[in-house]
């Protein structure tokens, strides 16, 4: 599996303070992943960021063996995210 990373992916991890490292392993390894189109999934685990638990979602896209990061970032709303169904 290939993994790139969009200009506005690495903007946005700059911006955020989320290592590459971090989203490396999401991506290997999610605790959960949602379809939104044929190509469009979001990855998602939980993360701790200075001393508090995050939800870490990684927006990509899958074409063959290649996963392009759209966008990432943290939330705290666990309630929104954790267990809902999205697909299409």
């Amino acid at each position: 599996m290939k993994i790139k990373f969009s200009s506005h992916a690495i903007f946005q991890m700059r911006e955020r303070n989320i290592p590459k490292s971090q989203i490396e392993k999401i991506i290997k390894n999610p605790s959960q992943i949602f379809k939104k189109s044929k190509f469009r999934h979001i990855a998602q685990s939980e993360v701790k960021y200075n001393k508090r638990t995050f939800l870490l979602r990684v927006v990509y896209d899958e074409v063959g063996d290649t996963k392009e990061i759209v966008t990432v970032y943290r939330t705290s709303k666990f309630k929104k995210y954790i267990g809902i169904n999205i697909n299409i």
